[in-house]
């Protein structure tokens, strides 16, 4: 099966929301200002490559060091952003 951009796009933001849930599922809680915010945050933020503030949360769980399954997934979608983008880009060209 080829994939092609809106399931690339589809996948990593699922991916996000659901890590950033599994991370802290109260805090996630707590900023649902309606069901399915946070997920549309997230769509909203890959959909304009706006990375910045994903990427620095990640960064923050690694450094931090809080779980070993946490920090592997963290760097594991860092992986997944930049490949993203680098797809994004030759697809734009």
């Amino acid at each position: 099966m080829r994939y092609n951009k809106k399931t690339k796009e589809e996948r990593l933001i699922q991916t996000i929301d659901r890590y950033i849930y599994n991370v802290d599922p109260y805090e996630y809680e707590a900023c649902e200002i309606y069901p399915g915010y946070n997920k549309d945050y997230v769509t909203e933020l890959v959909k304009n490559n706006c990375f910045s503030g994903i990427k620095a949360y990640l960064n923050e769980i690694i450094e931090e060091d809080r779980d070993e399954i946490n920090v592997y997934t963290a760097k594991s979608l860092l992986r997944d952003i930049l490949h993203y983008q680098k797809y994004r880009l030759r697809r734009e060209r």
